[in-house]
Formats: C-alpha cells, sequence, structure tokens
C-alpha cells in the first residue's frame, strides 16, 4: 500500500464538510428511543491517513471473504444493515426500505471501504463505495433496523455486493446508551467481479459523493460526534 495520490479529491471533500458544516440546519435528534445524547462527544481517530489498494489485492480479498453470501437471515432475531456509503443517508436509505429505522453510528473492525466498486452496463459508467474483508481495517458506518422480509428487497438493491454477516465483536456503537437490542448485523461486501478501482471509464461523480458525505454529516450532527464527516474520509481508501 501508499499514500494516495488523489489530493484533489481529498480536499474537495474535505471543503465540502467544512461547508456544509458551517451551513446546516440542525438535524432533529431521534424521538420516542430515549436516547439521551451528551454535548461534545467525540470518536477516537480511526486512521492517520488514505491509502491506494491495486485491483489485484481488492480482488483478492474480494475472493477470500469469509461466511455465506446473501444467508438467509434468522426471523426469531432483529435485523440489522450496516451501511458505509449511500445507506448512511437518511433519504436513500428510506428509497429502498421506507419503513427503516434510525440510523446509529458504529465502528466496525475488519473491513476496508473505498472508491473500487465498477458500476454495471456497457460502457462508461461510475465508481461506488465497496467494501472488502481486511483484518487491519477499520471504517465508521452506520447501523439500522431492518424489518426481515425486507432483506431481499436490500439485496435486490445490492445486487452487485455479497450480503455477509457481521459478527458482534466486530462492531461497537459509537453512542454506548444507543438502545439496541442483540441480532444479525449485515454487511454488503464486493465480489471479485466487481473490483475496479477508479479510473476514465469508471470515474467517481460528484453526486453520489454528496449523498455519502451528507450521510456522515447527518449522522455526525444528530448524535454530536465530533470530527465523524472527517472520519469518513479517513477511513475511506483508493
Amino acid at each position: 500500500m501508499k499514500k494516495s495520490n488523489s489530493f484533489e479529491l481529498i480536499l474537495a471533500s474535505a471543503i465540502y464538510i467544512l461547508v456544509a458544516s458551517a451551513n446546516a440546519t440542525p438535524v432533529n435528534k431521534p424521538q420516542g428511543d430515549n436516547v439521551q445524547q451528551p454535548q461534545g462527544t467525540s470518536i477516537q481517530k480511526l486512521a492517520q491517513e488514505t491509502v491506494i489498494t491495486t485491483d489485484g489485492e481488492l480482488t483478492k480479498l474480494a475472493a477470500n471473504h469469509s461466511g455465506n453470501c446473501n444467508a438467509a437471515p434468522d426471523p426469531a432475531k432483529t435485523q440489522y444493515i450496516i451501511g458505509y456509503g449511500s445507506l448512511m443517508q437518511d433519504e436513500s436509505r428510506k428509497r429502498t426500505t421506507p419503513n427503516a429505522h434510525i440510523a446509529y453510528p458504529v465502528k466496525v473492525n475488519g473491513y476496508q471501504r473505498g472508491w473500487f466498486t465498477k458500476g454495471s452496463g456497457v460502457g462508461f459508467s461510475t465508481t461506488f463505495l465497496g467494501v472488502v474483508q481486511s483484518k487491519e481495517s477499520v471504517l465508521n458506518a452506520a447501523i439500522y433496523i431492518i424489518d426481515a422480509t425486507e432483506i431481499t428487497t436490500m439485496d435486490k438493491r445490492e445486487f452487485s455486493y455479497c450480503r455477509l454477516a457481521v459478527e458482534p465483536e466486530n462492531y461497537s456503537l459509537l453512542k454506548q446508551d444507543t438502545p439496541l437490542s442483540p441480532g444479525q448485523a449485515w454487511i454488503y461486501v464486493n465480489k471479485p467481479d466487481t473490483i475496479a478501482t477508479t479510473n476514465k471509464r469508471y470515474p467517481i461523480v460528484q453526486s453520489y459523493v454528496d449523498i455519502f458525505l451528507s450521510g456522515c454529516l447527518e449522522l455526525e450532527q444528530r448524535f454530536e460526534l465530533k470530527d465523524f464527516a472527517k472520519q469518513c474520509l479517513f477511513t475511506t481508501s483508493n
């Protein structure tokens, strides 16, 4: 791995966060969940620098995922989705699952997020965020409850990915007083044939970056988590 040369993208994203934070309208805090949020809460720094991983390294990681792809959920257990990209934003998340519960900030160990998912279709497409299992990696994300009957709907939305179970020891809530009961947690990881780092055929589009970062800002503001949005950048490779 080496340091990212995409300084311009990081700088632009950082400016976006600073401007958005300065002009943001306060996001309503969750009602009815009895969640008391202390002032000035900050999260531990998750990463020191953005890195670049080659297509070959990423494909190898994607090919060695542990767990069963799109396993049937246990209807007797509460179902959770861990979203690390567009699913972090309220509007985007509810577009697929209108009844999805409020999302809570979470830290996930053993997964690497990055711009390395190529869009489907012939000709030019775009690069989306993706995740591969990587023992030394960590990312910040959102976790929310989803009805077991809506898992199939989510799988259709995320058809380019593989839904894998996340063991409880691999994720932790960033607000310890969050009222979430034990259950099954899932994350969508890359399939080997979807790996492609950004290039002229698969560029990163600003509209998708906006959705990702606005979701990070929503969580930062709602739960008063200092630098949560910045950590979205620091824990995203390529």
